[in-house]
């Protein structure tokens, strides 16, 4: 019998469930496991024989690493550094995990010293810097390294949970879509064809910006049809830009009409590659460019990405096409789409009401 182990007797709650304690020393320092909201104190017992079994079964190897203490900034470094360059790791992967761990408040704190408590007040500090979204992100990925580190046996439980993160309350946020006439009106101000060009694809095909620094008219584009094949992207990895790189999803592989002014503007297009691609620019000189031209033109914090907006929602406002077809032609799933633009859809959903009342009045 190991008596490091403590299964306490179940503690009956005012809601009549029970709390369920187990207490452990692990490197002599003592330790505990709870469960709550156990229905009966039989299977509140029984639950506590279980934890028992693993402890007793996990405690020698934790033990093991007694003069291996490591923090989790360590420890996340050192996974992180060796999965850098795996196959099926891209380096956005990579950057975005870096990102994540660059912003853990605790880089001193050995993993299996951190408790729950301090990740929520993490969150609570990063939400009065970051977007909602932002931050869950972050947690994500701080979740899935300490999943990492209990696989490797570092910690018993982990701390961390984005259950911890609170719930985003309803602003009436929307995502910053311009308006077609607003788009084309930057559209026309741009100088340089290139940039003009990309532009011109991006609110009116709605591609992401590293499909359209991709696009190859060789393999790409039906000019028979009207059409882009979109199955690659213009990607960064190991620090730089390279083409042909997979796609974000699987919904992301599309086939995408091109209307006949923008297929006109591609056939008279001079400045292809000689290999086929239409850009040499890379998304982030896209992006740049784009930005200073919304800004001169009045448009402050509007990104590249605003002009995939403005696709989606000139979809939705026309009310010619069903969410299917929508999330079909932007790459995207049902449900993201429903998401995402909500409060667009509510207004679809308002004009429609308005009209079977004057149809049926």
């Amino acid at each position: 019998m190991n008596d490091r182990i403590i299964v306490h007797p179940p503690k009956k709650e005012k809601d009549g469930t029970f709390t369920l304690t187990v207490s452990y020393y692990l490197n002599e320092k003592r330790k505990q496991k709870r469960k709550k909201q156990i229905r009966s104190s039989k299977e509140a017992k029984r639950i506590g024989e279980e934890i028992k079994a693993q402890l007793e079964k996990d405690l020698p190897i934790l033990e093991a690493t007694n003069g291996e203490k490591v923090t989790f900034t360590a420890f996340a470094t050192e996974y992180l550094e060796s999965r850098k360059g795996r196959k099926g790791w891209a380096y956005n992967t990579y950057r975005s995990y870096l990102n994540a761990l660059n912003k853990w408040p605790y880089p001193n704190k050995y993993i299996d010293e951190v408790q729950p408590w301090e990740i929520e007040e993490a969150i609570l500090h990063l939400l009065e810097t970051y977007a909602h979204t932002t931050v869950t992100t972050y947690v994500t990925y701080w979740v899935s390294l300490f999943n990492v580190a209990l696989k490797r046996k570092r910690i018993l439980i982990n701390p961390a949970s984005t259950s911890l993160i609170p719930k985003q309350s309803d602003t009436g946020k929307r995502v910053k879509a311009l308006t077609l006439s607003e788009a084309a009106g930057i559209s026309n101000k741009i100088a340089n064809q290139q940039l003009h060009l990309a532009v011109l694809i991006g609110y009116t095909c709605g591609l992401r910006i590293g499909e359209i620094a991709d696009l190859n008219v060789l393999t790409d584009i039906d000019f028979t049809k009207g059409v882009i094949n979109v199955s690659h992207q213009r990607q960064l990895s190991d620090g730089k830009y390279q083409r042909q790189r997979p796609l974000k999803t699987k919904n992301s592989y599309r086939t995408v009409p091109i209307p006949p002014s923008t297929l006109r503007a591609i056939k008279e297009y001079p400045m292809r590659t000689i290999d086929g691609y239409l850009f040499s620019m890379t998304p982030q000189s896209l992006s740049r460019g784009f930005g200073r031209a919304a800004v001169q033109q009045g448009y402050s914090e509007t990104t590249f990405h605003c002009l995939r907006h403005t696709y989606v929602t000139g979809l939705i406002r026309s009310r010619q096409f069903d969410i299917q077809s929508i999330a079909s032609l932007a790459g995207d799933s049902v449900p993201v789409i429903l998401k995402t633009y909500s409060h667009y859809l509510e207004e679809a959903k308002s004009e429609n009401a308005e009209k079977i009342n004057l149809l049926f009045c």
